[in-house]
């Protein structure tokens, strides 16, 4: 490729969900700029991987310290990109200070030596650093995805470099500059601004060892198919469709509320939010009801006024979800409550109506698709044999739910039965520091977060002394 071929991806966009205005535009890098940071970093990194675990520490507390100072303002900037509801951005920000903390306090034990007592005069294992990290990170948590991937790499003793999604580029940006302000050296932690042509190029470098993705399974089929050709190591996070099943010993009232907060946590727009509600029949009838109570007194306006609903993300998103609703409404699905934002705000942003949407098949639109937004359905079955069938009956494999007051039933399900990589009883899926997060089939490979997500960047070494 000639180094000074323009990037067919000349410019970024942001745009303000909730009034659909451009807020600011961005100019992508050539192809020579791209090549000289990724450069310029690999030099950086040399003195970086050899820093002491201690220097590492300090970096991450004072990242830790200038998130919680600075909370107000970075949440703002979540919101004003990609609409999520400002209160909602300021916990996102308080998650990813969280986390800082978490790899300072357990890193350096996640990666001491592993002492191995065999016949040779010493054998161990040892984490080290790989060499350049590339995470291609979506919008819909646009810091916490890429602290996510980020802090591990970063503790490992690797440079991290980002392709943010194109709509949240201020985020990107905003985060480099809080690593910057917190001392951590400049070419470790590099935003690049770059349009999806240049990607190839980013992942055939070879200072790149390592790719996390974040996003769809088609696009995480492509970045595979990169990563194979030029032989990367992969993570993939992929979409999910999770299962919250509602046995009918379940605690209907504790069931609703916490299938309704996480439908609509990040206005719909998370990855392991509740999709599909499967229910025994004999109490149906009760779990609607118990559901429309919940959503009665949920709010959906401007970001800005702290509802529990904002706009989307983008404009196209609320199509999706239309043709989706509409399509299955035709196959005989049937909405049971919905609530829609004010007039002026649907004129405005980008917004989807609160919608309960019950009568629904396996066979319809919302059952095979991936569901971003605030659209829940329901379904209906016989018996809890049926419900277990229904939700392991999807391409995806991210995260499974099962509320039940057997909790040893509840349990033997989420440890044998159910097809997810991550599987609660009685509550919501959660993402959290201290437990690996990921997915099959689908929903990708690979593991973020906790001990097995520091490994993931490191080369796993062999050590052996002979006699």
């Amino acid at each position: 490729m000639n180094p000074d071929m323009k990037n067919k991806d000349v410019q970024l966009e942001s745009i303000d969900p909730a009034t659909g205005k451009k807020t600011a535009e961005y100019k992508t890098l050539t192809e020579k700029e791209l090549q000289s940071k990724i450069q310029a970093s690999e030099v950086c990194w040399q003195e970086w991987k050899s820093q002491s675990f201690t220097k590492r520490e300090n970096l991450l507390e004072e990242l830790s310290a200038n998130l919680i100072k600075n909370k107000e303002s970075l949440s703002e900037v979540i919101t004003k990109e990609m609409g999520k509801p400002l209160n909602q951005s300021i916990r996102e920000i308080e998650k990813c200070a969280l986390l800082c903390r978490y790899y300072k306090e357990h890193g350096q034990r996640f990666l001491s030596d592993r002492e191995e007592f065999l016949h040779y005069k010493k054998s161990y294992v040892h984490y080290a650093p790989l060499g350049g990290s590339f995470g291609i990170m979506p919008w819909n948590f646009p810091f916490w995805q890429v602290f996510r991937f980020a802090i591990p790499s970063l503790t490992a003793g690797n440079a991290v470099f980002l392709k943010h999604a194109e709509n949240v580029t201020d985020c990107a940006l905003t985060i480099e500059r809080i690593l910057h302000e917190s001392g951590w050296p400049k070419g470790i932690f590099t935003t690049l601004l770059i349009g999806r042509s240049q990607v190839e190029s980013v992942i055939a470098n070879p200072f790149i060892k390592i790719v996390s993705f974040t996003g769809s399974a088609k696009t995480g089929q492509h970045i595979a198919e990169l990563c194979g050709r030029y032989l990367k190591k992969n993570i993939l996070e992929l979409g999910g469709s999770d299962p919250y099943i509602v046995l009918e010993d379940a605690d209907i009232s504790k069931s609703a509320e916490q299938i309704i907060t996480s439908r609509l946590n990040n206005s719909g727009q998370s990855c392991i939010a509740a999709k599909r509600v499967i229910v025994e029949q004999s109490i149906y009838k009760e779990l609607i009801q118990s559901l429309i109570n919940q959503l009665t007194y949920k709010s959906i306006s401007h970001p800005f006024y702290n509802p529990d609903v904002g706009p989307l993300a983008k404009k196209e998103f609320v199509t999706q979800l239309e043709n989706i609703r509409d399509k299955d409404i035709k196959e005989g699905a049937k909405i049971l409550f919905e609530k829609q934002a004010s007039s002026e705000d649907n004129r405005k942003g980008f917004y989807f109506p609160i919608t309960l949407m019950g009568d629904c098949s396996s066979l319809m639109e919302c059952a095979q698709q991936e569901l971003f937004g605030p659209l829940l359905p329901v379904f209906c079955v016989e018996n809890s044999a049926k419900a277990l069938e229904m939700a392991n009956k999807t391409r995806f494999g991210l995260g499974a739910v099962i509320f039940t007051k057997n909790e040893e039933l509840g349990e033997k399900w989420a440890k044998d039965q159910l097809n997810a990589g991550s599987c609660f009883v009685n509550g919501m899926v959660k993402s959290n520091p201290s437990l690996p997060f990921g997915g099959i089939n689908k929903s990708g490979y690979g593991r973020e977060l906790s001990v097995e997500g520091i490994r993931e960047f490191t080369n796993i070494k062999t050590i052996a002394v002979c006699h």
